[in-house]
């Protein structure tokens, strides 16, 4: 299971909502023409090509880490600490304030997605947040297969210093996930947000 908990301030949490708010109507914006079988898995990756959410299946191994979760989206920042947990048969994301009260939870299995909460707008669609998580910890001739399908190409460069995947559309770069020293950054060009999951001591 996949389980984000963030330990932030009322206006932290605010803050959060703008931004993920504003990503959601920015990424979802071309997608009301996807058939409705597909919509809850569906993901547009630039604004014509689009993507199903690949099976938690295809993680790589598990996680299972408290993490300093900071990300940015046009002049909007935001930051929280965060309990990773990822395996085969679940991602979840559940949001908790510095009291440890609830503020919401994504879920995502091979027959449910969704996000409940009273703080996060409704318009937020949860399936931008796991094409995020599966595109840094998914198996990559999984993430190759599913991407080649779409017309787009995913690679991956392993390095001494760093694992780096990107998400091509021909010569464009859309999205670059990096991964190093127990950290993640995914930034996406497209859509002009980047956020970071750094591993706390």
């Amino acid at each position: 299971m996949l389980i984000f908990k963030m330990n932030l301030h009322t206006s932290m949490a605010h803050c959060f909502c703008a931004v993920v708010g504003a990503l959601a109507v920015l990424c979802g914006s071309c997608a009301s023409t996807a058939r409705q079988v597909d919509a809850e898995k569906t993901v547009y990756i630039t604004n014509t090509k689009k993507i199903v959410l690949l099976p938690p299946q295809c993680m790589d191994g598990t996680i299972d880490a408290l993490q300093f979760f900071t990300g940015t989206f046009g002049e909007r920042t935001f930051s929280a600490r965060v309990y990773l947990h990822a395996d085969a048969e679940t991602i979840s994301l559940m949001l908790l304030n510095d009291f440890g009260v609830d503020m919401g939870t994504l879920t995502y299995t091979n027959t449910v997605i969704s996000f409940d909460s009273a703080y996060i707008p409704k318009k937020l669609k949860p399936q931008y947040i796991v094409a995020d998580l599966q595109s840094a910890y998914y198996q990559i001739e999984s993430l190759k297969t599913l991407y080649g399908q779409s017309g787009l190409s995913f690679i991956e460069e392993i390095s001494d210093f760093a694992t780096v995947r990107k998400i091509f559309d021909n010569s464009r770069c859309i999205e670059t996930i990096t991964r190093q020293n127990g950290s993640v950054m995914i930034q996406n060009h497209l859509r002009g947000y980047t956020y970071t999951l750094e591993a706390e001591p």
